[in-house]
């Protein structure tokens, strides 16, 4: 490890699927001069929630036995507009019992970072050139908001990042530097290299000046936080995190990370935990987008591609 990087005071760990990939670059680029922070990418390009936990659960798994980190950021969704297969069969992407086990799988990665005392930011995905996959965006960031908020983790949406004025896609924009230039790849769902490093600066205003006190190692049940425009659904999960609550006295408050006071959330509360506020990146608001129709998903190939989307019903990478 070099010099430079054991004087990091924060460090801050990547998790999650080519979206994440990118967003690690375009961090590491913004914070590149900046002596407190260290960038980690420990992404699993291709992974998907839908699929086996080797993909997305164990690189949480791999890291938090061996490495450690003061802040977790994790991106995942672009892959996961398929069917899910559990002990109980196939279910339908979109159904009740697809939204559950969906929000289960959310729910182990987010228990996992907080055992680690992580303080954990869920970047939601921003809205794409296609409208059916924006709609199924809309719909599984809903998901990723409700549970970061069980977890009293933190929720940014990406979703207008780069729009127009009326909050449509456009693949150009202003990048860091006030130049425009194209923002949104070829596909029409990742960001090109500038864009990536446009979300990366709305992250880096977020991340404190400091480590500070780490969170507590676990969170205490609570009822899921309403979102406006997610489906219903069941009654809310007991967090896996509750049987192994750690006493008040055995660890240290948590601390949120700064924030103006009129971007603030309000969240459930966690037993014992003073939970990080749901975030909203200053200069963007998370559209909602039109209501869905179904159709054929297609997955997310490799990080950052050049080339359109393959059709429909290509198996997932």
């Amino acid at each position: 490890m070099a010099a430079d990087d054991t004087a990091a005071s924060v460090v801050i760990a990547v998790f999650g699927d080519s979206q994440a990939q990118g967003l690690a670059g375009g961090l590491q680029r913004v914070l590149l001069e900046d002596p407190r922070y260290r960038v980690l990418n420990r992404t699993h390009p291709g992974a998907a929630l839908v699929h086996n936990e080797s993909e997305w659960l164990a690189p949480v798994e791999r890291f938090t036995s061996r490495e450690q980190a003061n802040i977790a950021i994790v991106m995942f969704g672009a892959n996961d507009r398929l069917d899910l297969r559990d002990e109980s069969g196939y279910l339908r992407f979109r159904s009740d019992e697809w939204r559950q086990a969906y929000a289960a799988r959310i729910d182990k990665i987010l228990t996992l970072l907080r055992q680690a005392g992580m303080r954990i930011i869920w970047c939601g995905n921003p809205i794409a050139r296609s409208e059916t996959y924006s709609a199924d965006m809309g719909y599984i960031n809903d998901i990723f908001a409700e549970e970061a908020t069980r977890f009293g983790a933190q929720f940014v949406p990406l979703w207008s990042v780069v729009t127009d004025d009326q909050g449509r896609f456009v693949a150009y924009g202003k990048d860091r530097n006030g130049t425009t230039q194209r923002l949104r790849n070829d596909d029409g769902i990742h960001f090109t290299g500038a864009g990536y490093e446009l979300v990366g600066e709305k992250l880096a205003g977020l991340l404190p000046a400091d480590a500070g006190p780490a969170p507590p190692a676990s969170v205490a049940p609570i009822a899921a936080a309403p979102i406006a425009a997610a489906p219903a659904m069941a009654a809310p999960r007991t967090s896996a995190a509750a049987s192994t609550a750690a006493s008040p006295s055995a660890v240290p408050p948590p601390v949120t990370l700064p924030m103006p006071a009129q971007q603030q959330a309000t969240m459930a509360p966690v037993a014992g935990v003073t939970p990080a506020p749901t975030m909203v990146i200053p200069g963007t608001s998370p559209v909602r987008p039109p209501a869905p129709s179904m159709a054929p998903s297609f997955p997310i190939g490799t990080p950052m591609p050049t080339t359109p989307p393959p059709p429909s019903g290509t198996p997932a990478q």
